[in-house]
């Protein structure tokens, strides 16, 4: 916590880089994500250090990314920019998603209780005050290296009023089984939920609609599930419902 009483936080985007087509993909996309994540907490948030500052030039946030983007592996670039444009830049293997060589997905199951986002910035923007998707994650005991298949990989988040918003890692698009022929429909952002690169692209792209889909109808009917970010793309899950 600083003086003012808000918690501290950076700025933070998580960034593939591609070593195959030696590209960074989506780059432009975390570029202006993260001034316009400066320029609403700046507003939002106006005793916190964004109001007092510039957002940092994007010129300079792509050299450093591009300054850590090289080698002969598929890399997790995670970014953050803090108080007097201070960049830190980790970079690590790319995590692969559990792996099973009999078709078995992903589990994702559902949280045991709502989130409040109650308009909450820190669940609105990206930022590494990630204190709730880290509770939620370890209610559930799920770390980030789980390489399990048979152990749950993320959570499945809902609001007050038990509308479906998220996972802990992820955006998310549901469908009831056997439409093949119908988009995937991602929950609105008037639900509460962190509205990530890769939802902006489906939707764009009429891959997904926004759609509001509660609890009850989550657990009345049998769905096909995916989720998507800017690190891992769109990706098939299993949603185990108790």
């Amino acid at each position: 916590m600083d003086s003012i009483g808000l918690p501290s936080f950076e700025l933070l985007t998580t960034i593939k880089y591609d070593h195959q087509q030696k590209t960074i993909p989506l780059l432009k996309y975390h570029l202006n994500r993260l001034k316009k994540t400066h320029e609403e907490l700046s507003i939002k948030l106006p005793n916190s250090w964004c109001s007092k500052e510039d957002a940092c030039s994007s010129e300079i946030i792509e050299n450093e990314i591009k300054s850590k983007a090289n080698g002969n592996l598929s890399l997790r670039i995670r970014l953050t920019i803090g108080p007097n444009h201070h960049i830190q830049i980790v970079s690590s293997p790319l995590p692969q998603l559990p792996i099973s060589h009999d078709g078995t997905l992903p589990i994702i199951v559902i949280d045991n209780q709502s989130t409040k986002y109650n308009n909450n910035p820190f669940l609105l923007y990206k930022t590494t005050n990630r204190t709730i998707y880290d509770n939620i994650r370890r209610r559930h005991n799920i770390n980030s290296n789980n390489d399990n298949i048979l152990k749950p990989f993320d959570v499945l988040m809902y609001n007050e009023f038990n509308q479906i918003t998220e996972t802990t890692i992820s955006n998310i698009g549901l469908r009831t089984k056997g439409s093949i022929n119908e988009p995937f429909i991602t929950p609105k952002s008037s639900c509460g939920l962190l509205p990530g690169i890769q939802r902006d692209i489906l939707l764009k792209d009429g891959v997904i609609i926004e759609g509001i889909i509660t609890l009850h109808q989550l657990v009345s009917e049998d769905w096909e599930m995916i989720c998507f970010n800017a690190l891992r793309g769109l990706y098939h899950v299993q949603l185990l419902i108790k």
